[in-house]
C-alpha cells in the first residue's frame, strides 16, 4: 500500500514488525504503563490495582465491535487503528492515591503506533501524567472518558528528538459536570489543540 509516509517524515523508517505483546513487569514500580507501539509494559502494581481494570484487544478478542471501525482517512494519527493490533483500555474504578504514567516511546527508524482508551468511572478523581520521548515517527490515538462528576488533571510532557514526528490525537470526552484540566510542557516544535 502507498500511504504517503515519507511526506510527513523526514527519516527512513520501518513499520514495527516487531511480536504483538503486552507484558506485566515486576521490575516497573509505581502505576506505570510503558507503550512502544506494539509492545505495552505494565507495572504489576498498576495491573494489580482493586480500582484499575486493564483489557486488551489480544486477551478480549471478539468482545469489542471492530476497533478499526474509528478509523478517520481525514486525520493523520487514527492511522494507528489500522495498524497497531493492541488496542488497550484501563478503566479506572475508584480513587487512586497516586498519579498515573503512561509513556510513549519510539525506536529508531521505526513507525510506532498506539491505540489506547482511559475510562474515568463517575465521581472520581485521577491524575495521569503522560511522557512521550520521540526518537522517531511515533503515532498514537489516546481516548480519554471523563464520565459524570469526575474529574481527570492531565500532564504531558514531551521531547522530540533529531526531527523526529509525534502525532498523538487526544479525544477527551467529558460527560456533564465532569472536570478536565491539561498541562503541557515539551521540548522541540509541536501544535496542540485540546
Amino acid at each position: 500500500v502507498k500511504a504517503g509516509l515519507d511526506k510527513f517524515f523526514e527519516q527512513r523508517f520501518i513499520i514495527q514488525n516487531n511480536k504483538t505483546q503486552m507484558i506485566v513487569d515486576p521490575m516497573i514500580h509505581g502505576l506505570v504503563v510503558i507503550i512502544t507501539g506494539n509492545e505495552i509494559y505494565i507495572s504489576k502494581d498498576l495491573y494489580d490495582h482493586e480500582y484499575i481494570e486493564v483489557t486488551n484487544s489480544m486477551e478480549n478478542s471478539g468482545a469489542n465491535s471492530n476497533p478499526k471501525s474509528l478509523y478517520n482517512p481525514e486525520v493523520f494519527s487514527t492511522l494507528a487503528y489500522l495498524i497497531c493490533q493492541n488496542h488497550t483500555m484501563f478503566n479506572i474504578v475508584g480513587e487512586i492515591e497516586e498519579p498515573i504514567y503512561i509513556k510513549y516511546m519510539s525506536d529508531y527508524e521505526c513507525f510506532h503506533n498506539s491505540v489506547l482508551v482511559v475510562n474515568v468511572a463517575s465521581g472520581i478523581d485521577v491524575e495521569i501524567v503522560e511522557e512521550f520521548e520521540s526518537c522517531c515517527a511515533l503515532n498514537a490515538v489516546t481516548n480519554y472518558i471523563v464520565q459524570s462528576d469526575a474529574r481527570l488533571h492531565l500532564t504531558t510532557f514531551y521531547a522530540n528528538n533529531l526531527s523526529a514526528m509525534s502525532f498523538c490525537l487526544r479525544n477527551v470526552i467529558v460527560q456533564e459536570s465532569a472536570k478536565y484540566s491539561h498541562i503541557l510542557f515539551g521540548k522541540g516544535s509541536s501544535n496542540v489543540l485540546d
